[in-house]
This record gives C-alpha cells, sequence and structure tokens, in this order.
C-alpha cells in the first residue's frame, strides 16, 4: 500500500512515523483501491443485524457511507482557509501537513477510489459470544465478544482474497464490541501480517454504523452514522500498521491518566469536540475531530492556521505524562494450576535477575504459596528456583511481598482459622502479631536491616487498621478520613501506601488508596471513572511509583484495571495485555519498574509479568508464556 516515512524529534528522541500516501512535499496524488464486505450478523435469539437492508437514520448502513464524504466530495472550510473539494480523509491529511504542501497545494491527495462491494457476509454468532438488545436510548444493538469479532473479520480479510494494496472496510451495522470488562469498541483498524518469507502488512477497518439518536451518538458526538468510520479512517492514513509512537499523552477528558503513546489522532477529542455536521447531496454526515501531528510532538503547529486539530478545539500541545513506561508482558503458569498470581518482586541484581513471590490454586481448592528467581535476557524472561512458602502448621499460607535480601511476608491461617501475620528470613519462620489485634496481615517488607514490615490488624471491634513494624515496635497507622485502612506498600525511605474506606468491612465498601508518611496520608484515587470506583493501592517502590487495580462497579459488571502511578498521574495497564479480553492487577514493583500482577482472560488467571522494553538489550520483546512445574 503506498506511504511514506517521516520523522521528528521531541524531548531528545526521535520518533519515525509512516503516513498512507505520497510524501505531500512531492505535490502528488495517491488513489487508494478500496474493497467493502457488509456483514450480516445472525443471533441465536433471531435477531438480524445486515448493514445492507437495516435503515438507519433513512439510509442503509452501506448507502450511508458509500454516499458520505468518506468517498465523495464535499467542500472543505477551515477558519481562513480553504482546502479545496475532496474527500474526509484527504482534507484531514492536508490540514494535517499543509505547510509541507508545495506551490499552491493542488497536486497532494490522498483519495479512496470507489469501491468495491462483495456480498453480504452471513456471520452466525453463538449464542455465548453474542446477544441483542436496546441501548439506554432504546436503540436495538449486537453486543459481541470483541476478541472473536476481531478474529472473524481478520480471518475474512484473508479469505476473501483482498488485494495487498487494497482497504478492506468491515461493514456492520449497530454492533459493539466488548471485552471481559465490557469496554467496548465501536471500531477499529488493524492489520494482516505476511510471514518472514513474503513480508507484508495490509491494514483493514472493522465499524459500526449507528443512528442519531442512539446511546453512542449520545456518548461519543461524532459517532452517529459515518463518524466511526470516519475515525478509523482517519486513524489508519496517520498510522497504518498501528505502530506510530509518540511522546505519552493524557486524555484532555481525562487530566493526570497517561494512557497513550499512539498516534491515535482521533481518540484525543472523541468526547471533547462534536465533530464536523458536512451536508452533502442533501443529506448530514457525522465526521470527527482530529488533532493533528503538531499536538503529539510538542512542536510550534505546522498545520493549517498554525492549528493543532482540525476545528480549532485545542489551542496548544498534549500534555505530557511523566509516568508513562512501555512493557513487555510475560504470563507466567504454573503447571496443572487453576490459577496463578504474582504478588510481589525484588529488585533487579547486576545480571537482571531478581526474586518473586506469589501463589497458585489447584482444583480441589488447594492454595500454595512459592518463591522463585527469574532473570530477564535478550530472549524474554527466564524462570528457575522455584521453592514453596508455607507457614509450619498452616492451614493454608499466603506470600505477599519478598525484600532484595529474600526475606518474605504474608499471612497464613492456623488450625483453628485465625490468620496471623509472618515473615520467612534465611529459612526461618517467625509469626507477626499485633498485641491484642484479632487477626493481623504482614502486606509489605522494605530493605531495613530489621526488616521493615507494614500491614494491617483488626480489632475487636472488627475495625481494620494499618501497623508498621520498626525497631521492635508496632506503630499504628491511621487516618481522619478512614474508618478501615491497610498499608499495603512500605520503600525505603519510610513512605507508605494502601487502601482505605469508609465504613463496613475492608473490602466490601468502596475502597479508597492513598499514599504519603506514617503521619501524613495523602487520598490516592484513579481519575475519570463514570462510576463507583474502588482504588487498591498495592506495591510502592523506592522511585515513589505505586502499582495497583482499580474496580470500577457498572451497572452489570466488575470492571477491573491494573494501574501504574507516580508524581499524581496514573497510567492504566490494560492496553498493554496480550488479548483484549481480561481483567489484570498489578501487585508489586520494584525500582527498576518491573511489575508482577495477574490477569484473567477466556482461558483463566495467569500471573503476569510487566518489564519496561529497555531491560530486554538488544531484542523486541514481544507477549510470552511461560509455563514451570511446581516441585511440591
Amino acid at each position: 500500500m503506498p506511504h511514506w516515512n517521516g520523522s521528528f524529534r521531541s524531548g531528545g528522541t526521535t520518533f519515525p512515523f509512516t503516513v498512507i500516501g505520497s510524501n505531500p512535499a512531492s505535490g502528488t496524488t495517491t488513489v487508494i483501491p478500496v474493497v467493502i464486505i457488509p456483514y450480516r450478523l445472525v443471533f441465536a435469539d433471531g435477531v438480524v443485524l445486515d448493514a445492507t437492508t437495516d435503515v438507519v437514520d433513512g439510509v442503509t448502513p452501506l448507502q450511508g457511507v458509500i454516499n458520505s464524504p468518506i468517498f465523495q466530495k464535499a467542500q472543505w472550510n477551515v477558519g481562513s482557509s480553504s482546502l479545496g473539494t475532496t474527500q474526509w480523509g484527504d482534507a484531514a491529511l492536508r490540514a494535517n501537513f499543509w505547510s509541507s504542501i508545495p506551490g499552491d497545494r493542488s497536486g497532494y491527495h490522498v483519495l479512496l477510489a470507489p469501491p468495491v462491494v462483495l456480498p453480504v457476509q452471513v456471520i452466525n454468532v453463538p449464542a455465548d459470544l453474542g446477544v441483542t438488545g436496546l441501548d439506554a436510548n432504546g436503540t436495538l444493538i449486537g453486543v459481541v465478544d470483541e476478541a472473536w469479532l476481531e478474529e472473524t473479520t481478520f480471518n475474512l480479510n484473508v479469505s476473501l482474497g483482498i488485494p495487498l494494496q487494497s482497504l478492506g472496510i468491515h461493514l456492520m451495522s449497530a454492533i459493539v464490541g466488548v471485552d471481559l470488562n465490557n469496554d467496548g469498541s465501536l471500531g477499529y483498524h488493524w492489520e494482516v501480517e505476511g510471514p518472514a518469507s513474503n513480508p507484508f502488512i495490509q491494514p483493514f477497518i472493522q465499524t459500526g454504523y449507528f443512528g442519531l439518536t442512539s446511546a453512542e451518538a449520545s456518548f461519543f458526538p461524532a459517532v452517529a452514522g459515518t463518524g466511526v468510520l470516519g475515525h478509523e479512517i482517519a486513524e489508519w492514513l496517520n498510522d497504518p500498521a498501528g505502530d506510530n509512537l509518540v511522546p505519552p499523552w493524557q486524555d484532555p477528558t481525562t487530566p493526570h491518566l497517561c494512557d497513550n503513546s499512539s498516534l491515535e489522532v482521533a481518540d484525543p477529542l472523541e468526547q471533547v469536540s462534536p465533530g464536523f455536521d458536512v451536508s452533502l447531496n442533501g443529506r448530514e454526515y457525522k465526521l470527527p475531530d482530529v488533532a493533528f501531528l503538531s499536538w503529539f510532538d510538542h512542536e510550534r503547529s505546522a498545520s493549517v492556521n498554525g492549528w493543532y486539530s482540525f476545528r480549532d478545539t485545542f489551542k496548544g500541545p498534549s500534555a505530557a505524562c511523566p509516568v508513562y513506561t512501555n512493557f513487555a508482558l510475560a504470563a507466567l503458569d504454573i503447571t496443572g494450576a487453576t490459577t496463578t498470581n504474582l504478588t510481589g518482586v525484588s529488585n533487579l541484581g547486576t545480571t537482571n535477575a531478581g526474586q518473586a513471590v506469589g501463589y497458585f490454586t489447584l482444583g480441589t481448592g488447594q492454595l500454595e504459596s512459592f518463591v522463585m528467581n527469574f532473570s530477564i535476557t535478550s530472549t524474554g524472561l527466564n524462570i528457575a528456583g522455584l521453592q514453596q512458602v508455607n507457614f509450619p502448621g498452616s492451614e493454608y499460607t499466603v506470600a505477599v511481598k519478598i525484600n532484595d535480601r529474600g526475606q518474605i511476608v504474608g499471612l497464613y491461617v492456623d488450625s483453628n482459622g485465625a490468620e496471623h501475620g509472618f515473615l520467612l528470613s534465611n529459612g526461618q519462620y517467625s509469626s507477626i502479631d499485633v498485641p491484642g489485634a484479632v487477626a493481623t496481615e504482614a502486606l509489605a517488607v522494605n530493605n531495613w536491616g530489621s526488616p521493615g514490615i507494614a500491614g494491617n490488624y483488626v480489632d475487636t471491634n472488627g475495625t481494620v487498621h494499618g501497623f508498621v513494624f520498626a525497631g521492635g515496635a508496632f506503630i499504628p497507622v491511621n487516618a481522619n478520613f478512614a474508618t478501615n485502612l491497610s498499608v499495603n506498600g512500605l520503600n525505603d525511605a519510610g513512605q507508605i501506601t494502601g487502601t482505605y474506606d469508609l465504613g463496613g468491612p475492608l473490602g466490601v465498601a468502596q475502597t479508597f488508596g492513598f499514599t504519603g508518611f506514617f503521619d501524613w496520608l495523602t487520598p490516592l484515587n484513579y481519575p475519570g471513572t463514570s462510576y463507583p470506583t474502588s482504588t487498591l493501592a498495592n506495591s510502592l517502590n523506592n522511585r515513589g511509583e505505586v502499582a495497583g487495580q482499580i474496580l470500577s462497579q457498572h451497572p452489570n459488571y466488575l470492571q477491573v484495571e491494573a494501574f501504574l502511578e507516580g508524581g499524581g498521574n496514573f497510567q492504566p495497564l490494560a492496553s498493554n495485555a496480550p488479548d483484549s479480553s481480561f481483567t489484570a492487577g498489578a501487585m508489586g514493583n520494584n525500582d527498576q519498574g518491573v511489575l508482577v500482577g495477574s490477569f484473567q482472560d477466556l482461558a483463566g488467571t495467569h500471573g503476569a509479568f510487566a518489564i519496561p522494553v529497555q531491560l530486554f538489550t538488544g531484542a523486541t520483546a514481544e507477549f510470552s508464556n511461560v509455563q514451570v512445574s511446581a516441585p511440591f
């Protein structure tokens, strides 16, 4: 597919990028062939949603797309400048690279050819992978498993033999893809990659089509009709393979949430801009606002009118995200286990080796804890030396954290059902019990000589208090804003982090996070959620970064998502998962930025390492699976 390569520098780093068409400086025109693949989805309840026969706002989705400014030419005037009479995607590219187009700017265009429309593809949706119903505004929609939808469109793009230089548009009616968190996707751009013996990248787009009165159009102002497809067209043109990296940016609707380092030109504006209402042949068409390259690269805008976005919504570049890290993920599964969970990780030594602790469960309900050695090399993650952690005589033991001297803390339950904390040091187990407490949990350990230990205890009234054990004494940790409080992280500077709530047993009521010192605690709460959200701060490293997870109480499901926080900025870690259908939690983090925790996909619950890519010296790290056997 015709494309050109460029780059920019920001913050001392060079960011290369690939864009569809010819270089604007050449002043030439490119025409991209297009194949539209319409879909008829047949659901188990008998409902059929068909892009060729459903009528949405007076037209079928297929008619609406073909007759829209995506393929037909319209006049585009922005501010004092005229972009000419052209298609939507071409207008967006011309506006973006306006200063680079030579002469009178009439020569440079990237156009979509009149589309070839294939016969409708009839897809039977399995009962366990899709349902139909009315959205919040009473509009009939289909809701399908996102991973299944992606696999379906991917396979059809291959089996239908879409020519390599053509853009395949997989057009559906009112279809929403969802993952296990019920996070939704109305459309996406993806690609087919060829084998090493015949390398190629063939982008394609999947898109739904929603009415003006739908709930989807109410939530995203520029979604109705061709809005979703316009969103994906703009992002495909600017990032055809989905690998154009830019400095990490904050979504304007969620300040302090650092959730992207990709050139997603439509995402930053989808909730803050109404987009464009374009009149063409007596009809109104919705198309999205898009951010220009200058918004991402933090340079003075060279786009049309010196703007940073198509509608001049952004008056300057994106806000920086100092906490953001690009991670490679590795999953860990204990052979024969039902679930595997990692809970703590030590710092890496000079050989990029460290230790991690966790636990696994068997089908019988038996729980076993372990400590293991791991190393990070150019080839990936290596696991060795798995050993059991089991407090003598306990019903079960949960290993929670480990420090750089291999000292482990956690909790165990005795034969009477009472809960205690423990320390494992140099092969010796010691019980940890706060005097007068009904139950004690040891949940954090640092590198102080004793060492320093933190956790929580329950008093005789059932109230939960935090504690730090240092110098042979228990120091209570409470806050005037909390009823129940637990210390889950303790670093070498004496900073702590953890969770609290405002009443009821810990973990039952809505939970909040905190960070600070023993006598000065600050609430730490995940930004930008529309539903009651619990913020669980689970670990703290010596750089002051907090690892944790959120539990968001949507009406019909519980969203679980891992995060990394530093300096008041949050980075969600969900997008780093190998499969879009998952939930995740971060339980431990070390000073090199390695995170451990667990994630759940359709196959079960797995332990997870999130490893900064710079630790994979000399290699591009991809997701990997590691399976080990427990010798106990």
